[in-house]
């Protein structure tokens, strides 16, 4: 898969299109019927256009909105379903205020859009009138065929970013693969800590965090841990730290059991498989190292801190 900023740099622009939106956060299950229903149209090449950032990022004032996944996550699942280009674009002023006629005739005017097929609650466009009536209608009036995926349901539940974010505020991460496809995970580039947990004879791997990602409660969790070509076992904190300091900085920190590697600046990817217990302040490092313990044996194991 291809991964573009800008229609200028598809060297096949004359080439026949079907051509899908959307944001795609997660790349769930009902994206994957959607992007699949995409690639099944032979003799055409596929695009995906997604935004950076999210619409309702850039729409929050607030800075509440976080995304399940950062792009790079959403390129590599979005690359394995064998779409030919995926289109990342900006989301900025003049995006937003372009009505869904004159985006959808951007694309017409840059390339031979045959086929247009979009998830059954897309909006897009100034004030989001480009629903999926508006989108059928412009079609029919451009000669493009077009298609609607309907949402995908699992025991009557659709699928759905907020529902998985439900379960994650939730804690119920052996029901996620349902949704998702997969284990839910976290991944990032192992940087230097505080060095605590080496002190205290239970190193940690500690992730770099991007704030504008969702992430699960602050705590402690029953992980598994991707390096390379090696899986290990592992537990996770997730949070602030709040025996040692007082700041916002939100860390990701896991130990991984048998495992004696230098992976500074390396890649690592973590799954969440259950949830131990919530975020705690203590007295200090004895009740901490006591903590741990009771963690490691709650998943079976014997840890000598």
């Amino acid at each position: 898969m291809i991964i573009l900023e800008s229609l200028d740099k598809i060297s096949d622009q004359r080439s026949p299109f079907v051509l899908t939106i959307g944001n795609f956060d997660g790349v769930h299950l009902g994206h994957q019927k959607l992007l699949t229903e995409v690639k099944t149209n032979e003799g055409l090449k596929s695009l995906v256009v997604t935004f950076e950032p999210h619409p309702v990022e850039y729409f929050d004032r607030n800075k509440t909105f976080k995304k399940l996944f950062p792009a790079s996550y959403q390129n590599e699942h979005i690359g394995s379903l064998g779409i030919d280009y995926l289109l990342r674009m900006k989301f900025d002023q003049h995006l937003a205020t372009m009505s869904y006629d004159e985006f959808l005739n951007f694309f017409v005017q840059h390339l031979s859009i045959k086929k247009i097929v979009i998830g059954h609650d897309l909006k897009i466009g100034k004030d989001r009138k480009g629903d999926r009536a508006a989108i059928r209608s412009w079609c029919q009036k451009s000669g493009i065929q077009f298609q609607i995926v309907e949402p995908l349901e699992v025991k009557g539940q659709v699928i759905s970013s907020t529902f998985i974010k439900t379960l994650i505020d939730r804690n119920r991460f052996e029901e996620l693969p349902k949704f998702l496809g997969r284990l839910y995970s976290t991944n990032g580039t192992v940087v230097h800590g505080d060095k605590r947990g080496r002190l205290i004879g239970f190193p940690t791997a500690n992730l770099t965090y991007s704030g504008s990602l969702y992430l699960p409660q602050f705590g402690v969790y029953q992980t598994r841990t991707s390096w390379r070509d090696r899986r290990c076992d592992s537990i996770t904190n997730i949070g602030k730290t709040p025996t040692f300091k007082s700041d916002e900085l939100v860390k990701i920190e896991t130990h991984l059991f048998d495992f004696n590697e230098d992976i500074y600046g390396e890649k690592i990817t973590v799954e969440f498989l259950k949830f131990i217990r919530s975020e705690q302040k203590f007295s200090g490092i004895e009740e901490i190292k006591r903590q741990i313990a009771l963690d490691v044996a709650s998943l079976g194991r014997d840890k000598k801190i």
